[in-house]
């Protein structure tokens, strides 16, 4: 993502586990105010060392989708 407001952060990485014996959900949350930040972001998981998917996406103001952001409460949209 782009660097977040007043700390320089450009690059985030979780550890978790998938145990395969049933359906499991991953995701991130916009938690923070400081984490709102428009522009290219990326998401990816791998898997002893080898990448498993990549994802690229633009985050963009609710102001150029004022129809969707409506229904996700002012969120910002990707």
């Amino acid at each position: 993502h782009p660097p977040y407001p007043d700390s320089g952060v450009e690059v985030e990485r979780w550890v978790t586990g998938i145990d395969g014996d049933g359906p499991g959900l991953i995701g991130f949350s916009f938690e923070l105010e400081s984490e709102l930040v428009t522009g290219p972001w990326t998401f990816e998981a791998e898997h002893e060392g080898e990448i498993v998917f990549r994802v690229s996406f633009e985050v963009v103001p609710p102001a150029l989708f004022p129809d969707l952001a409506q229904g996700c409460a002012g969120a910002f949209l990707s």
